[in-house]
């Protein structure tokens, strides 16, 4: 095969080399056309990318504030319920009775020809059983935050 690529004879006149020069204009040109698309294609490109760096950083910014937007409303309900049982029993300390049912229970006072009986060492007040509760939550939080 090699031998009939030799015996191929080429002419060297003025149309064949017209034709010659016209195919290597078209090859020079597809090669600046090509050329100037991929700038094109690349300065497109750097132009959409710099609006949208910032678009998608405040995008991220939001999802964190909205995360951390839940977390504070979960704090804030339940700091709430602390509040409405602290203010509960700050009524319930302004009731004598109760003041007097909570003097015997705690500080086993009593009135004449009564008897105190203890019958549980670990028993926690109402008022006491929330505040350790309210600080349990508070721990467990710190510790899966961890």
């Amino acid at each position: 095969m090699s031998k009939s690529l030799n015996n191929v004879t080429h002419l060297n006149n003025q149309y064949i080399s017209e034709f010659n020069y016209q195919q290597k204009l078209k090859q020079q040109r597809k090669k600046h056309l090509r050329r100037r698309m991929i700038f094109i294609l690349i300065v497109g490109f750097v132009i959409l990318l710099i609006p949208t760096v910032p678009l998608v950083r405040n995008y991220l910014s939001v999802k964190n504030f909205e995360a951390e937007k839940v977390e504070a409303t979960e704090q804030l309900a339940e700091l709430e319920e602390y509040q409405d049982n602290l203010e509960y029993y700050i009524d319930l300390l302004n009731d004598d009775e109760y003041v007097a049912k909570l003097a015997r229970s705690e500080y086993y006072l009593s009135q004449d020809d009564e008897v105190v009986f203890n019958l549980s060492e670990s028993y926690l007040p109402d008022h006491q059983r929330v505040i350790e509760e309210f600080h349990e939550k508070q721990a467990k939080a710190a510790e899966d935050e961890s």
